[in-house]
Parts: C-alpha cells; structure tokens; sequence
C-alpha cells in the first residue's frame, strides 16, 4: 500500500526527531530513566509517548482506507491532516511549553485534529463494512 508506506516513513521519521529530543535531554540533564521530576525531559517524553500512542492505530486506519480502494485523495488528507495535528501536539509540548508560552490552543488544536481525524475514519470504515 504506497499511501500508508509514504506516511509510514514520514512519521517514522518525525518520531526520530521526537526521540533525539528526548535522548539529547537525557544527557543534558543526566537522566537516565523516568523523568526525575524534570518539568522540560517530562514534556519531551510525553510528546514522543503521545506520538508513539496515536500513530500505530492511524496507520491501520489509512491502511484500511487503501485495502477498501478509497479515494487516494481521501487517503492523502487524512494522513496530511492527522500529522499536522501531531505537530501541533509535539509542538505545544516540546517548544511552546518549554518557552512558557503555555499554548494551549496548539495542544488542543492538535488533539482535537487528531482524534477528528481517527473518528471520521473510523466510521467510515464502519459505514463502509455496513454497505
């Protein structure tokens, strides 16, 4: 499947950065497991935990939306749309935050395009079978 192999890669890449972060926070901060209650190594795991949680059942759906011979226009937003909303996420956590911006409205526009996204899918999918 091309489309999922495509967005496959692309987060797979995304999460690369997403763990170099937290990697490169460990050693600044000598921290070898948890956190040890580091406000800025705790927002970079959780970006990358966040990632890490969403992203496998996403790629199940598109794959899904290619084996059922959907639209690859359809196929191609979704995966668009659902990684602009993980940047957002990864974004409010691992640069706003850590500027005190508290931004909010990244984190939640993030989460709400993500969970919009898996929702819309996954009735599709549904509707799809019920047909």
């Amino acid at each position: 499947m091309p489309i999922t192999s495509l967005y496959a890669g692309i987060f797979g890449i995304f999460l690369v950065f997403l763990s170099i972060n937290v990697i490169r926070l460990r050693i600044k901060k000598k921290v070898l497991l948890l956190d040890n209650n580091d406000y800025e190594l705790s927002l970079a795991i959780r970006a990358q935990g966040n990632f890490i949680e969403y992203t496998p059942l996403f790629l199940i759906l598109l794959f899904l939306t290619e084996l059922n011979h959907w639209s690859s226009s359809f196929s191609h937003s979704i995966a668009v749309a659902f990684f602009i909303g993980r940047m957002f996420h990864a974004y409010s956590f691992t640069i706003a935050e850590v500027k005190n911006k508290k931004n909010y409205k990244a984190r939640q526009i993030g989460m709400l395009l993500t969970l919009f996204i898996l929702l819309v899918t996954g009735i599709s999918l549904v509707i799809s079978f019920l047909k």
